[in-house]
């Protein structure tokens, strides 16, 4: 629609907003898109799409992006932020980082996701900060076949 928005006679508020969604997706979003069916790729490709958000060039579409991405980002919680730790494209000293804060206490609150209005994220924001003890859960869940038995029964149909 945005190559022929000349020819579809369409008003200039209209062609102006389809411009800025063929450029927001084409430049910024589809990457994050596609790997967001990646669960270990999630925590990271939150974050630096935040971050891109924060540095994208019109900032009426950037603010509008961080506000309706600070409403889905429970991968970065002190819970699932452990899944960078299978992120084969993650630095090796980025997970060491993320590792020494495993000791770091948890919050007061398990948080099912962040509230959007206390985060504040910058290009120096790193994934090793939203680590806490709570963030060993994961392993914990992962590992822990007492409490989570596998059961499979073989019946016949």
């Amino acid at each position: 629609m945005t190559l022929f928005a000349d020819q579809l006679e369409l008003p200039a508020r209209i062609q102006r907003g389809l411009r800025q969604v063929a450029l927001f997706v084409s430049l910024l979003y589809i990457k994050h898109w596609h790997e967001a069916l990646i669960p270990e790729y999630a925590p990271k490709n939150d974050l630096e799409l935040l971050q891109a958000l924060n540095e994208y060039p019109d900032k009426e579409v950037g603010a509008e992006g961080t506000r309706a991405l600070s409403r889905h980002l429970w991968y970065l919680s002190e819970d699932l932020i452990a899944l960078a730790f299978f992120d084969d494209k993650f630095e090796d000293g980025e997970k060491k980082w993320m590792l020494e804060n495993l000791v770091r206490p948890a919050s007061k609150k398990a948080l099912k996701r962040l509230e959007g209005k206390g985060l504040r994220v910058t290009n120096t924001t790193t994934l090793s900060g939203f680590v806490t003890s709570r963030s060993k859960r994961l392993f914990e869940l992962l590992t822990d076949r007492k409490e989570h038995p596998r059961t499979y029964s073989r019946t016949k149909h």
